[in-house]
């Protein structure tokens, strides 16, 4: 619990959380967390999902997946950014 984001124990994520976490996570990435830190899939999966509360015992879980949403994020938005350059490119040199 040392290194966390989360201190709302007992409660669940908030719903932008829990749509960012769907959004920006897949299945590989909770079971890589699972591995990381001992938490079961199942359950990161349902504290993502509003199913079941933060707990002291899966906070860390919970900061990882975060992490790997915001790695997964930056890496969609760097790949958006690079094909929206390649499309405006490819349209001014035709246009």
């Amino acid at each position: 619990m040392s290194n966390t984001l989360f201190t709302n124990f007992n409660k669940l994520i908030s719903t932008e959380m829990s749509e960012y976490l769907i959004r920006y996570t897949k299945q590989n990435d909770l079971l890589e967390v699972a591995d990381k830190t001992g938490v079961s899939f199942s359950t990161i999966d349902n504290v993502r999902r509003q199913r079941a509360v933060l707990k002291p015992s899966n906070s860390e879980a919970m900061t990882e997946l975060t992490r790997l949403a915001i790695r997964n994020y930056t890496h969609r938005n760097a790949i958006d950014s690079r094909l929206t350059k390649e499309y405006e490119k490819g349209v001014n040199v035709r246009g």
